[in-house]
Order: structure tokens, then sequence, then C-alpha cells
């Protein structure tokens, strides 16, 4: 588990109520309405981003929170959120061959200011 609160480890804990995860997803300036199903709760999201590049932005973010999650239960390592911001960073990188050339500026421009 990334957190120690002892919450049951579902879905919806890991990605989005565990405090490890809230940190995350609040330096990319994404609030959870964890009120709502999961999937209306992604497209409610969705709807209100600013960015064309939402779920790109979904995606990353929470495939590196399950792998930190792993390592921490399978290798015994540390949640570190500096390590999550690296290797979101890295993988959105990776993303830009993915988009049109409008749109990687703006993920470009979105990432420096990340």
């Amino acid at each position: 588990m990334l957190c120690q609160l002892g919450a049951e480890e579902d879905i919806t804990h890991l990605l989005f109520a565990c405090p490890f995860a809230v940190r995350c997803w609040n330096k990319l300036h994404i609030v959870w309405d964890l009120s709502l199903e999961i999937h209306t709760r992604i497209i409610l999201a969705k709807n209100l981003s600013p960015h064309s590049f939402f779920m790109e932005i979904f995606l990353v973010a929470a495939w590196e929170i399950w792998k930190l999650r792993n390592a921490t239960i399978f290798e015994g390592a540390r949640p570190s959120f500096h390590l999550w911001t690296v290797r979101f960073r890295e993988k959105m990188q990776l993303q830009l061959h993915c988009f049109k050339h409008d749109t990687k500026i703006l993920v470009r421009n979105w990432l420096a200011s990340f």
C-alpha cells in the first residue's frame, strides 16, 4: 500500500483517495469527485479540464501510481512523490510522439510549467 491508513485497497482508494494519490493529482490540478462512479468521475474531470490531452495525463499519472504501489508491495520500495513526478514527466515526454504538432507544443509548454 502507498499509505498507512489501513483502508481497503480498492481502485478508488489506490488511484483517487489515498493521500499519496491525492498529492499526485493535486500536482496536476485534478480534483476527483469521489461520490461518483469511476467512469463518471473520469468523464467529469475530463470535461472540466482545460487540456485536450487530459486522458493522456490521467493514464500516465494513474499508471505511475500503480507502478509505485507494485514496487512498494513486491520489492519493498518506499513510495516517493519526487520519483512519481520524475517518472510522470519522463512518460509524458515519451508520449509526445503520439500527438499532432499543435498538441505537442501544448504538452511541452504544460510540462515546462509542471
